[in-house]
């Protein structure tokens, strides 16, 4: 789970740098003055000025979730700019904006290629891309934190190759392939106290699973021995 969440942001990532990266050359990019609203309507801004301000906030929320560790605050900030672009859009209709946004894409549809319609629409699916991916990998992690909590995991190291094999609490005691080696383990608390025979001279030998796959000299015999799963 969260590799998944940790996917979805990187992918979020990238696209708001993108998107910043757009604004820029749109911005670059020189059209006719009549081409696009001088200012826009919310906050009466040249339509240049507001491009550079998105463009630097999305820039900084796409640096957070390529680089940062905090999957909560990345979480948040995703969540936080997709809200502030459909509260900016309902902004917009109740301002009497005919096509929303549509009037503001012009240059970048230019730089593009496309006609500002389909831009329209690719910016509507990267802000609900946003929107919903950010809410559900929310409902993700808060899942994946309630069974933390409910189902506590413990390592443990197979006594064949020595790989670490992570695993549910509930999981104890059941004889499962090693996910490194494939062999058969069986699922113990590291603290479990196992006995075998020795087998040169069968006095019995405890030792904790923890132990598991080392040699050790009989304490008997003073014979090396491995200290392997009992039969």
């Amino acid at each position: 789970m969260q590799k998944v969440i940790s996917a979805y942001i990187y992918s979020a990532g990238s696209l708001l740098l993108a998107l910043a990266t757009a604004l820029v050359l749109a911005n670059l990019h020189k059209q006719p003055l009549d081409f696009v609203p001088a200012h826009e309507l919310l906050f009466d801004l040249r339509l240049p000025v507001l491009f550079w301000i998105v463009a630097g906030i999305l820039t900084i929320v796409a640096l957070q979730c390529l680089f940062g560790r905090q999957t909560g605050l990345q979480l948040t900030l995703l969540l936080w700019m997709a809200s502030n672009l459909v509260v900016y859009r309902l902004g917009l209709h109740y301002m009497g904006a005919k096509g929303g946004v549509r009037g503001y894409l012009g240059e970048l549809a230019d730089v593009f290629g496309c006609s500002t319609v389909t831009m329209t629409g690719l910016l509507t699916l990267a802000v609900g891309y946003l929107l919903l991916g950010s809410l559900l990998s929310m409902l993700m992690e808060r899942a994946w934190e309630i069974d933390k909590r409910t189902n506590p995991s413990m390592k443990m190291i197979c006594a064949q190759c020595g790989g670490h094999i992570q695993f549910s609490l509930r999981n104890l005691g059941q004889i499962i392939p090693c996910p490194h080696c494939e062999d058969n383990i069986t699922l113990r608390h590291p603290d479990e106290t196992l006995k075998i025979p020795c087998y040169f001279c069968h006095e019995h030998i405890e030792f904790p699973a923890h132990a598991l796959g080392r040699k050790i000299k009989c304490p008997h015999c003073g014979k090396e021995i491995p200290l392997t799963e009992p039969s």
